[in-house]
């Protein structure tokens, strides 16, 4: 059965919204939160949240924030690697935004980890 391909809405109609296919929403949420989950720390950043990772979680962090930025271009995605450890960033200047960060690394109120 093909994938429905309707933008995924954060809020009203003026807000920005997200391409991803409605129905892959929540394995792409899901991916999130293992990722979230062996994070050594999740804080709270100007306009969004960051993550200090394992280093060897570096190459799935960045396969992720890829596929992110090419779904959700209100966010921005960066992913800074070291020896010993990798920081993903994730921020947005869209107050609807800030609700999408805090789901996908569960650092809100809505986020599940």
């Amino acid at each position: 059965m093909p994938r429905r391909r309707e933008p995924t809405p954060l809020g009203s109609a003026d807000s920005p919204s997200c391409t991803l296919a409605v129905d892959d929403v929540p394995d792409r949420i899901a991916e999130w939160h293992r990722l979230a989950s062996a994070a050594q720390t999740v804080e709270t950043i100007a306009g969004g949240s960051r993550l200090a990772l394992p280093a060897d979680l570096g190459d799935e962090a960045e396969r992720l924030a890829a596929a992110e930025s090419a779904c959700c271009a209100f966010l921005t995605v960066t992913v800074k690697r070291s020896t010993e450890t990798c920081v993903v960033e994730i921020t947005t200047e869209h107050v609807a935004g800030i609700e999408a960060i805090s789901i996908l690394t569960g650092s809100g109120p809505d986020g599940r980890v």
